[in-house]
């Protein structure tokens, strides 16, 4: 591929505007992180049950809970041991499929088998506590499910199980007004106030970084692909 004057001239010109837009981009995603970092910043942090309920009861605003997350009414199921917040059942069968594999001229059909969902449950509890006060369920998002056990259900079938625990302990942050909290408070799971608040803040930066890896790569690509075409036009 043979480059001409011209088009490093363009391609110089591309790379510029590149990089002009880029940093108006970098700046906004920047602006939206520092307005996330202040709110954070600002908030209320709390780990004792009394000063929590105090704040709810007086509309204190934004703030950063610290305690333990438990499920009231547990939920279970007889094929395994414990009690969880929630519990997702997936029953599988064995099943048979085939497909056709080709083989220069020639092609033939060959068979495999998977485990394939046919059918699906889940049983989630209906109230929470969190630092000594109870809520509804939908008031704070719940940590992730995790697998816990596959058990067989005779010829072809058996059943996953996956489920969140009943206890955790972590932070949350919420809006504090009318004696409750806003609905699908962010949970941090295993973090204290100050460590969400420098997890927020080291966020911001990171988002910055890969932002600029990404448009360095994608300018890139815009000048070789520029590079790469007949420009006749510039003749």
């Amino acid at each position: 591929m043979e480059i001409k004057k011209r088009e490093i001239l363009v391609s110089l010109i591309i790379a510029f505007i590149m990089l002009i837009v880029g940093i108006f981009i970098s700046g906004k995603i920047n602006d939206v992180g520092d307005s996330k970092q202040e709110t954070y910043q600002k908030a209320i942090q709390i780990e004792e049950p009394e000063l929590f309920r105090y704040c709810m009861s007086v509309n204190s605003g934004n703030g950063l809970i610290y305690g333990e997350l438990k499920a009231i009414d547990t939920v279970s199921d007889p094929n395994i041991d414990g009690e969880w917040m929630d519990l997702y059942i997936e029953t599988q069968k064995y099943t048979m499929h085939t497909r056709t594999v080709s083989n220069g001229k020639s092609s033939h059909t060959e068979t495999y088998w998977t485990w394939d969902t046919i059918d699906s449950e889940s049983k989630h509890c209906e109230t929470i506590s969190f630092c000594g006060s109870e809520f509804q369920r939908s008031k704070i998002d719940t940590p992730e499910s995790h697998y816990i056990d596959t058990v067989d259900k005779g010829y072809h079938l058996r059943e996953e199980f996956f489920g969140v625990d009943s206890v955790h302990t972590g932070t949350i942050f919420t809006n504090m007004s009318d004696g409750t909290i806003s609905e699908h408070s962010i949970f941090y799971k295993n973090e204290s106030p100050k460590e969400v608040v420098k997890s927020i803040e080291d966020g911001g930066f990171w988002w910055i970084v890969i932002f600029w890896i990404f448009w360095i790569i994608l300018t890139g690509v815009a000048i070789y692909g520029f590079c790469y075409l007949q420009n006749n036009w510039l003749d």
